[in-house]
Order: structure tokens, then sequence, then C-alpha cells
């Protein structure tokens, strides 16, 4: 049971601000399976916009806001968060995914050739 909860981000603390967190997470999580991003605009999604507004300037340590914390850090980085675009960790955790993807679609095996996956095989 607890392991279903936590599967869907379920919040364990009953911090309000935590939870609010959490929901947010949760609906940028949904954006991403749905989507593959989680870029929006502030006409289309207002308050998810204003939420990663909110984490990009958390993560930079803009004056007054709390950081982020290495579990808020680690949710984010699994759905290709804006702040780490371009940080060899998230390229690696991206590519890896690609690979896996890649895999299933052709049945087991890896790309062999430029012709395959060119930017693929040029990080394996």
């Amino acid at each position: 049971q607890i392991e279903k909860l936590e599967d869907i981000s379920f919040c364990w603390s009953l911090d309000g601000k935590e939870r609010a967190w959490h929901e947010k997470y949760t609906e940028a999580v949904e954006l991403y399976k749905e989507h593959g991003h989680i870029r929006v605009t502030k006409k289309n999604k207002p308050s998810l916009y204003n939420w990663i507004q909110s984490q990009v300037k958390r993560y930079k340590g803009q004056k007054g806001r709390k950081p982020l914390s290495e579990e808020e850090l680690a949710l984010l980085e699994q759905i290709d968060f804006p702040i780490f675009v371009n940080q060899p960790r998230m390229a690696w955790t991206t590519m890896f995914a690609d690979l896996v993807k890649y895999q299933k679609e052709n049945d087991g095996r890896f790309p062999t050739s430029h012709k395959d996956d060119p930017d693929l095989n040029r990080w394996m």
C-alpha cells in the first residue's frame, strides 16, 4: 500500500507548503508524461508556470528563497526540469532514457551506425 501511494508521489508530510509543492510537482509529472517536457506559458498554465519559475529562483539561490532540498532536486531531475538543461548529469539521464527507448523499439538491439541514431551512437 505504501509503495502504491509513493508511486503517485503521495506526500507523507503534513506541512502545507510541502504538500503544495508535491501537488504542483505531480501536475508537472503528468504534463511530462503526456508531452515529454514541462514547458508551459504563463497564459496556458499560469499556476504551474509560476511554480516552475519559483523553483528556478530557489535553485539559483535568490535571496529570501528557501533552497531546493536534495529530494526536490532529485525529483525535478526526473522530469527534465529547465534548470538541468545542458548539465552533464541531466544530459546523461536523457541519453540513457533515449537508449532504453531505442532498445525497446528495436528488438533489444543498440544503435550500431550513425544512420540509426547519430546522437545516441555518438553518446555511446
